[in-house]
């Protein structure tokens, strides 16, 4: 979201709310990410509805759950 908008942040939390089926790649852990580009909406959501599968480094793919999931221990606040 970075590279295309970060001021799309409550649309692209809208979508990842609609989604059923879908997977997120990305780096939850990031450090020194200014204000502007934190995504908070985006960010609520993932935690909220997806969870951890794998991990490559920093980066990481969650995919959705039924419904909201229980806190991760992988996932920082």
């Amino acid at each position: 979201m970075w590279i295309v908008n970060e001021d799309l942040d409550a649309e692209f939390a809208e979508s990842l709310l609609r989604a059923t089926d879908s997977v997120v790649i990305w780096s939850p852990n990031e450090r020194g990410v200014e204000a502007r580009m934190r995504l908070a909406r985006v960010v609520g959501v993932i935690r909220r509805f997806y969870q951890p599968e794998a991990r490559a480094g920093r980066i990481e793919v969650w995919r959705r759950t039924d419904g909201p999931s229980t806190p991760s221990s992988t996932s920082s606040p």
